[in-house]
This record gives structure tokens, C-alpha cells and sequence, in this order.
């Protein structure tokens, strides 16, 4: 049986940890909001974006844009995996890696070759553990996150897929949901899948420098916008998550605290007994 003072050191360790997992827990709930808020103004902008670029893409006819050719054979897919730098967040890393190594076996078992660009460093660190090559990995990429970082990203990305070295982009991240929830989402990026919108009046435009230019430049501007918003649900996700397995830990934490507080009465009060009676045996000793 553990000795008081065992037990009132791992009281005062538990409590120090409590400190730690509520402090993180209100940290998170603190740039939830803003992180929350950003995330649904990208997903309404990212969605407007893609319809206007495939409402004018359908009226201005002729040949198909490349970013919305699909390819007749599939044989390389390029995997871009959304993950956090930090770990405490429950399982919001460990489900969204199973889920790709998921996919990533099934492209496998169809002899489709796999490259993987993660973000963040637990996709990379577990990914790279588990034997799986990785062709590049950004770490620390959400402390800096803008529209222009992302789009240093992406751009090589869509030309490797312009030029044919790879058949096909997808996203895989969490999308942020509720506090609760978040959805692992696996989105083709590349080529292009059109947004569904609402049929209106086909209205004619002049446009310069050419039709053409106009439209792919639209449908550029839209595939950044889409990137960023999955790279905004991720931080929003990763935050939701943390808030909530922080609100965890300190909740089993204070029921670990309230146990050893009672084990600690228990042999206290054992140590309080023994010594009284050790006292009454004592004193009858004396006696006779």
C-alpha cells in the first residue's frame, strides 16, 4: 500500500497537470472563435469562387479548360494530407492517417503510384514511421498561414499536374463540423470536379485578354481558394478537437484527484488507528 506521502505527491503531480490541461483547453476555446470564423467565410468564398469559374468556363464553350480535363488513365494520384504540428488533440491525427493509408493501399492495389505532400508535422513524422514516402513536408505552416503562402504551395502542385506528372490531386483533412465533430474529408482537387449551381440567364461577356486566359485564370484563383479553406477547416478542426480532449483530461483529472484524496483519508485514518491502538496496547501492558 502507497504511504501518505506517496499519495500526497501524486496528488500535487495530478493537480500540476490539471493546471495544464485547463490552461490548454482555454487556450484553444480562445482561438476556436476566430479560427471558426475564418473557416466558414473561406468555405462561402471558396464555393462562389468555383461556381462563378465554372458558370463562365459552360458559356464560354469551345475547348475544355486543362484543370477540368480528366484524365483517361490514372496513374500516379498525389495525396496532399492536412495534419496538426501538435499533438493533444485527441484523434483528430491518428483517424484522418488511417483513413489515408486506407485509400493509400487501395490506389496501391490498383498499381497506382502514390506521392504524398503532408502538412504538419504529426502526418509526417507517423506517415515516414510507418514506412510510407513522403516527397515533401511543410512543418510550422499554419503559424504563417495567407493566401499567398498557400499559393506558393499549391502552384507547383498544379503544374506538375498541367504537365502530366500526375494524373490527380486530393485533399484529405478534417473539416471542421462543430466543437464536437469534425469530418475527414477526401476532396479531388485536381482535375477540377464543376460546382453545382442554380441555371440562369446566359449572359455574354467581352473578355481580355482572351476567353480562354479569363477562365483559367478563374479556375486558378478557385483551386487556391479551395486549398486555403481545407487548410482553415484543419486549423478549426485541430483546435475543436484540442478544446475538447483538454476538457477531458481535466474532468478525469479531478476524478483522479477526488480518488486519491479518498485514499489518502482511507490510510490516514488506518495510520491514525494503528497508532491508537498501538497506544491502548501499550498502556495495558503497563498496567499489568
Amino acid at each position: 500500500m502507497a504511504t501518505l506521502k506517496e499519495i500526497r505527491t501524486r496528488i500535487g503531480s495530478v493537480k500540476n497537470t490539471q493546471k495544464v490541461t485547463r490552461a490548454m483547453q482555454m487556450i484553444a476555446a480562445a482561438r476556436l472563435r476566430k479560427a471558426q470564423s475564418a473557416a466558414l467565410d473561406a468555405r462561402a468564398y471558396a464555393k462562389h469562387a468555383a461556381e462563378m469559374a465554372h458558370r463562365i468556363a459552360e458559356r464560354a464553350g469551345g475547348e475544355i479548360d486543362p484543370y477540368l480535363q480528366p484524365r483517361e488513365r490514372m496513374e500516379r494520384v498525389e495525396l496532399l494530407v492536412l495534419t496538426s504540428d501538435r499533438g493533444l488533440c485527441g484523434g483528430f491525427n491518428a483517424n484522418l492517417l488511417r483513413e489515408v493509408e486506407r485509400h493509400w493501399d487501395a490506389y496501391a492495389a490498383h498499381g497506382v503510384e502514390v506521392h504524398c505532400t503532408t502538412i504538419g508535422r504529426k502526418g509526417r513524422d507517423t506517415l515516414k514511421a510507418r514506412g510510407r514516402a513522403v516527397r515533401d513536408s511543410l512543418v510550422g505552416f499554419y503559424e504563417t498561414l495567407s493566401f499567398a503562402h498557400v499559393k506558393a504551395l499549391a502552384e507547383p502542385i498544379a503544374t506538375r499536374f498541367l504537365e502530366g506528372a500526375i494524373d490527380r490531386v486530393e485533399l484529405v483533412y478534417n473539416r471542421f463540423r462543430s466543437v464536437i465533430a469534425q469530418d475527414i474529408t477526401r476532396e479531388v482537387l485536381l482535375p477540377m470536379v464543376p460546382e453545382p449551381h442554380a441555371a440562369g440567364v446566359m449572359v455574354d461577356y467581352l473578355y481580355e485578354p482572351s476567353c480562354a486566359a479569363v477562365v483559367h485564370g478563374l479556375l486558378h484563383q478557385a483551386l487556391i481558394a479551395r486549398f486555403y479553406q481545407a487548410c482553415l477547416e484543419s486549423i478549426a478542426g485541430e483546435l475543436a478537437a484540442r478544446m475538447s480532449a483538454m476538457d477531458n483530461a481535466t474532468k478525469n483529472a479531478s476524478d483522479m484527484i477526488h480518488m486519491l484524496t479518498m485514499q489518502f483519508n482511507r490510510a490516514r485514518q488506518a495510520s491514525i488507528t494503528k497508532e491508537l491502538l498501538d497506544i491502548v496496547n501499550g498502556a495495558e501492558s503497563l498496567k499489568q
